[in-house]
């Protein structure tokens, strides 16, 4: 297909952010773009949480 610009990437993003996803990172490939997202955290809480299972593993 070709290259991607700028422009197409951001409306790749700005696409996953109008439909209310959290954008965490994107990939570029040859034919595609693919954007990264997580779900949303509800409180400061989960979001600790979250990191610490990041950090340690959800087994720990």
């Amino acid at each position: 297909m070709g290259e991607f610009r700028t422009p197409t990437l951001k409306k790749a993003i700005k696409a996953a952010q109008d439909m209310g996803l959290t954008v965490t990172g994107f990939e570029v490939g040859k034919d595609m773009i693919r954007v990264l997202t997580a779900a949303e955290v509800k409180d400061a809480a989960d979001a600790a949480l979250a990191g610490w299972e990041k950090a340690h593993g959800k087994n720990a």
